[in-house]
């Protein structure tokens, strides 16, 4: 075998060790990384004029500007999103693993209940605890990674109705009692306070009858509408049936007395915030 020979042998061997190093690089070049990031806007709430005047709770209610954190489906895959100063940051931080970037995929944002997939909607329930009860925020956006370079920009809307409860007593009951009603506690009873809201629908499945303690306080009550001290509460958004209403324990000639005001009919509507007036007359109190 001649020197020539093994020359080319070696050269043929230096190129194939060349081209499996090639190779190796390029299978072990790592993909881009999709960053992705949140911008937030919101829808406010309405005041429904039919019912009553905006309450001085209002501030109650969660905007923008008091929304810290939320969560984030694309399907199955969630993310946690906490703001930090003006930032909104996302765990992960990257667009969903596997999709198209050039095809539009719908994000489902919520501040609180627990989303489900498939069905896309959230399983809600409010506390009968007035204190912790969650302003429901809600907001999709159906985006494409190229198209909007990552940005997920999420319109929140109120998906529970905001109400507030002032009292007084009629002026026929004022003159009959010769003094103003003595109330030790106003409850509200029997809400639909779980459900489903479908991103698509709204809500549907309403279950529950949930009391929730409007004032423990004895006060007196004249014929001006007194805000009750419970501040605002956070509802489904339903229509109150026949059992559905205030319980009201009252004095009388030093006699504790008990009357219930139904609130049948009353309609609460998604992103509305109401002040429902309540006047108690001699039908009431005896």
């Amino acid at each position: 075998m001649n020197k020539r020979f093994f020359i080319l042998i070696a050269l043929a061997a230096g190129f194939c060790a060349c081209s499996n190093d090639d190779d190796k690089l390029i299978q072990e070049e790592p993909a881009p990384v999709r960053k992705i990031s949140i911008e937030v806007i919101e829808n406010p709430m309405v005041i429904d004029g039919t019912k009553g005047s905006l309450s001085a709770t209002r501030g109650s209610v969660i905007s923008t500007s008091s929304l810290n954190s939320f969560k984030m489906n694309y399907e199955s895959a969630e993310y946690s999103v906490s703001k930090s100063g003006d930032t909104w940051n996302t765990t992960p931080d990257s667009w969903p693993y596997g999709v198209d970037y050039d095809v539009p995929i719908t994000f489902y944002a919520y501040n609180g209940g627990e989303y489900q997939y498939p069905g896309d909607y959230i399983s809600f329930t409010i506390d009968e605890n007035a204190d912790k009860q969650k302003d429901l925020l809600v907001a999709t956006d159906n985006v494409s990674y190229n198209y909007a370079q990552g940005k997920v920009t999420l319109a929140f809307d109120h998906a529970c109705a905001a109400v507030d409860f002032q009292l007084c007593i009629s002026n026929t009951l004022r003159t009959a009692l010769g003094t103003d009603l003595s109330i030790n506690s106003v409850t509200l009873v029997n809400i639909k306070n779980t459900g489903k809201y479908y991103y698509s629908t709204g809500w549907s499945g309403l279950d529950g009858s949930a009391y929730y303690t409007l004032t423990n306080s004895v006060f007196s009550l004249g014929t001006s509408l007194q805000t009750l001290g419970c501040g605002t509460l956070f509802l489904i958004p339903q229509t109150f049936g026949a059992d559905t209403g205030l319980r009201i324990n009252y004095t009388v000639s030093d006699n504790q007395k008990e009357t219930f005001v139904s609130m049948a009919g009353y309609e609460l509507k998604a992103g509305n915030q109401y002040t429902a007036n309540i006047k108690l007359g001699t039908a009431h109190i005896n």
